[in-house]
Formats: C-alpha cells, structure tokens, sequence
C-alpha cells in the first residue's frame, strides 16, 4: 500500500488499522489468519522512490517478525537517519546470515521437555542460535531475515545436518522445520535423502512440524509427515490450537506428540474457553495415542492446571532454560 501526503501520525493510524483489519477472524470469516500476525511499514517526509519505501517496510515487517509475536513496527526518515541507512541495515543482515551458512557457524541449545509431575526428561527443544559477541541471537531474531532473503531452506538444513551429527545422547531430540521449508520442493527432497540415509537411531529424533505449514499446504506437508513415519521416526506438530482445523489433523496424521500452544497455556487458570479446548485436546489425544506437550510452562499455577486438564508433559522456564554449547 502507498500512500503519498501522509504525516507520520496518519501513517501510525493506518498501520494499526491495517493490523487489526487483518488480525480480527470475524473480518476474514473462513480465512486461516496465522497465529501470530504483524504488519510494517516505512515512513518517509521527504520525497523518496516508492521502491525504497517498499524495501524499508518490507524490513519493517521482519523486524516486528523478530522482535515481537504479534505487532506492529514502522521504520521512519529523519535528518540523521535516511532510509536508505535502514535498507543498509537489511544488508547487513543479509551478509550476516550468509556467512553463517558458509563457515556453518550456527549453535545449537537444548531445552530439556519434562513430566510436569515428577521433572523426568523426556527428550529436548532443539533451538539454533548465531553466535552476536559475547551472546546469541535467537531464531526469532534472525529467521525473518532469513526467510525475506530465501535463505530459510538452507538454514533447516544446516541445523538438520547439525543436530544428525551430534545428537544428544541421553534422550530423543525434537528437530523443528520451518514452513518456508517445508513448501519447498528442494528442501522435501533433501530432507527425505537426510532422514532414510542415516544411521542414527530412529528413536532419538523426532521430526517437528509447524501447524502453519498446514495451513499454508496441507498436501505437501502431510506428505513429508508420512515420509517421515516410513522412514522410521516419530512426528510431531507444534502451536495446535491455533487452527479451525487442529481437531481434523490430529484425527487424521499419524502424530506421535503435538505441543499446545503457549496462548492456552498462559490463558489456562483464568479462561473457561482455553479450559475447555484444552480438555477436548486432550480427549482426542487420548484417543489417538498421541502426547500432548504444553509449551512455554513458566509458573507452578499453569503446572498445576495442566495437570488438572490431563496433560503430562511441557517444557518452558518452569522445567528448564536452554542450554548447551553443541557447535556445528
């Protein structure tokens, strides 16, 4: 959208209109909305050409992506800070993530996933991270910029290729695909070539995929899950719950685990709405020989509700930080 003689409070109003336009399900009736939505946009007072406007809210978008999971973030020009300096900055990034790939210089942490009952370790969170100073920047942080430079499917595979080298030898490992990914022709095929020709356990891996993939191509996904299964490992879908359709796929994939996502987890003591779709999740779960795992436990009260609902298992800062410094 372009819109040419706006103030920036104007432009801040309209941000937040379009956001909320696209974020409300009853404006979309049918329509999946993704469960985290964001939108940006570039501002600038001056003259400037529509094709740097677009790049400057293009990077305004991924970095309400990566620092936020669900919102808003404008980028504006001033008399110290053009747009053009903005769009240097997603180059930056760019060079960034590229190097990653060509030194295959990512880290990976493990968060331990525990019975909430009694703390037993039923596996572990893989999550990457790329090495910023003295810390790390998480995936929330640098995949968006990944995604904006086509890089997400060569990411997925250098953390695959990771963690099948140097698998945590005490309990299974969960292996989390991106969407972007796993639409991905190529990556599908490397992904199938990765999992029946290695030698690795089959019970010390399971493969992750994200309920937005469904939504995004049912078809291809479902076909990899299956690929997945004949090839011996166990699957997994994570954020269930933020999808009309969560109670069609759980009944119909061949799911081993599925985590519940953290909004109904946080939501959990004080909504009869998250309470009841928690205890219908965990009937069909049942029913289906499926473990439910509730992400983002971070209080004794939400441990105690999900036990009281009928789930067994989670992992957030309650149960465990991650940890770990396996290095690619």
């Amino acid at each position: 959208m372009f819109l040419p003689g706006v103030t920036l409070e104007k432009a801040r109003v309209v941000l937040q209109m379009v956001y909320g336009a696209v974020a409300a399900p009853d404006v979309l009736g049918s329509v999946e909305v993704p469960p985290e939505v964001h939108a940006g946009a570039g501002f600038d007072p001056a003259p400037s050409a529509p094709g740097t406007l677009l790049t400057t809210a293009d990077l305004a978008l991924r970095t309400a992506q990566s620092t936020s999971t669900g919102g808003t973030h404008l980028l504006t020009a001033d008399g110290d800070t053009p747009l053009t300096e903005w769009i240097a900055t997603a180059r930056q990034w760019r060079e960034r993530l590229e190097t990653t790939l060509a030194t295959r210089s990512i880290t990976l942490f493990h968060q331990p996933i525990r019975a909430l009952d009694d703390g037993a370790l039923l596996a572990h969170e893989t999550l990457a991270r790329i090495r910023d100073g003295d810390s790390f920047l998480t995936a929330g942080a640098f995949f968006p910029f990944a995604e904006r430079f086509d890089l997400a499917g060569e990411l997925d595979i250098l953390i695959a290729s990771a963690l099948l080298a140097d698998l945590p030898e005490d309990v299974p490992a969960f292996l989390n695909l991106s969407s972007r990914s796993i639409v991905d022709p190529a990556f599908g095929v490397w992904l199938t070539d990765a999992l029946q020709a290695s030698s690795i356990p089959r019970d010390r891996l399971i493969i992750e995929f994200p309920e937005l993939a469904l939504q995004v191509d049912r078809d291809r996904t479902a076909d990899l899950m299956r690929m997945a299964v004949a090839a011996g490992y166990r699957i997994s879908i994570d954020h269930v719950g933020t999808s009309s359709t969560t109670f069609e796929y759980l009944g119909q994939l061949p799911l081993s685990f599925a985590k519940v996502d953290r909004k109904y987890v946080h939501g959990l003591t004080d909504s009869a709405e998250n309470r009841l779709l928690l205890t219908t999740l965990v009937q069909l779960a049942r029913t289906r020989n499926i473990v439910l795992i509730a992400e983002g436990v971070e209080t004794r009260q939400e441990r105690a509700g999900l036990l009281d609902a009928g789930v067994h298992f989670g992992l957030g800062f309650l149960l465990g930080e991650p940890g770990s410094d396996r290095m690619s």
